[in-house]
């Protein structure tokens, strides 16, 4: 089994603010313990001081975690790219992709862990490779929705499941160690932490 952790909403953080100080702890334990993770970063709240610290994270992989992750909207509609064409996914995609063009990018996070076939069918003729999200999210929890995977195509990119987000918002998430016990033993599980959030 393949075990990444998952940190979302890089560099926004706590809504409205940029990452707090106790955020960036979270990234440096990682680094520290030299354990690989998935950080989820939105295009559109990123300045140039934020692409030098993604640089300088060697264990992160990059993924992109929507374009504006609907925070005008906080937070409803939870479906960023609800109700849009694939040409107007697309336009979103390739601004996104602009922001980041340092990067490669194979990874998509979408926010609130919501997709559905446009979304999908984008993403794979940009070559994404995995997306990560289910249906045991954030957006059940408060709205209802949920997402048939069994209806989707995903045009060979990987589904990675994701369990729902653990929130750490004291920065340490030693105790989710203690869980990897209880993880199936034949599927990549992709631990989502929560320690950029305070409600």
């Amino acid at each position: 089994m393949n075990i990444q952790v998952r940190v979302d909403d890089f560099p926004q953080g706590i809504p409205n603010k940029r990452y707090a100080k106790k955020d960036l702890r979270l990234l440096e334990q990682l680094e520290k313990k030299q354990m690989p993770y998935v950080i989820g970063v939105v295009p559109e709240l990123v300045i140039g001081s934020d692409i030098e610290v993604l640089k300088s994270l060697k264990y992160a992989t990059i993924a992109m975690h929507g374009f504006n992750h609907s925070i005008d909207k906080w937070i409803i509609p939870l479906f960023e790219f609800k109700g849009m064409s694939e040409e107007e996914i697309e336009s979103k995609l390739l601004r996104g992709l602009d922001v980041l063009r340092e990067f490669r990018i194979e990874w998509f996070i979408p926010p609130f862990n919501m997709f559905n076939q446009a979304l999908v069918s984008v993403l794979a003729r940009y070559n994404f490779k995995y997306i990560t999200g289910g249906h045991e999210t954030l957006a059940r929890m408060l709205t209802g929705e949920k997402i048939d995977v069994q209806q989707i195509d995903f045009k060979g990119m990987e589904l990675i499941c994701s369990f729902i987000p653990y929130y750490t918002s004291n920065g340490n998430f030693n105790h989710i160690i203690g869980l990897l016990d209880t993880c199936p033993k034949d599927q990549q599980i992709t631990f989502h932490l929560g320690g950029e959030y305070i409600f």
